[in-house]
């Protein structure tokens, strides 16, 4: 098993926990056009009207752009179509990840996300991230307790630490793909 990157990656049996930095989380370190949304200061939380109605998200840079939604409609289809309406925003011409978490509990998440040119993944663990740093900075989630995220295609845990320049992402490593560019 090979993994290349910048992040500290330690194996415990079939288990992966890695240690992420935290990219800057200012409006003009987002690889999108600001200008588009009424954005606060950290946490960067914008609004968009769709449908009729206006939805608040987080937007979060782990390296790849994310839009963090919470409690919107259970409507697949609805959410479908919403999450395309954003890949297509122009304020974000190279697409982004469109995530939708629920707050089970203050240590429990789930989360979908609508992968850029690709729809709906199973397990996205960058997206798990992004909602639980979003959960914290919001104080939704305290900082430095694990995070337990469910997700359809399995669950991982997520730490963020309290200074909000490094999480921590746990679980389960298995092989699904093998190809050559």
């Amino acid at each position: 098993y090979t993994m290349y990157t910048k992040t500290l990656v330690s194996l415990a049996g079939e288990h992966v926990k890695l240690e992420l930095s935290i990219p800057k989380q200012d409006p003009e370190c987002m690889p999108c056009d600001p200008t588009c949304f009424q954005i606060s200061a950290w946490p960067l939380n914008c609004s968009v009207d769709y449908d009729g109605q206006t939805f608040s998200f987080g937007l979060v840079n782990l390296g790849n752009p994310h839009a963090v939604f919470w409690d919107v409609e259970p409507s697949l289809a609805f959410r479908t179509r919403f999450a395309e309406y954003l890949q297509g925003h122009k304020a974000f011409p190279h697409s982004i990840k469109v995530g939708f978490a629920r707050l089970n509990s203050p240590q429990n998440i789930a989360v979908q996300v609508y992968e850029r040119g690709e729809g709906w993944t199973s397990a996205c663990g960058s997206g798990g991230c992004a909602a639980a740093l979003h959960g914290v900075s919001r104080g939704m989630i305290e900082p430095d307790v694990l995070i337990h995220v469910l997700q359809m295609g399995g669950e991982l845990d997520i730490i963020v630490h309290n200074n909000r320049r490094v999480l921590s992402m746990i679980g389960e490593a298995s092989f699904v793909f093998h190809g050559r560019l």
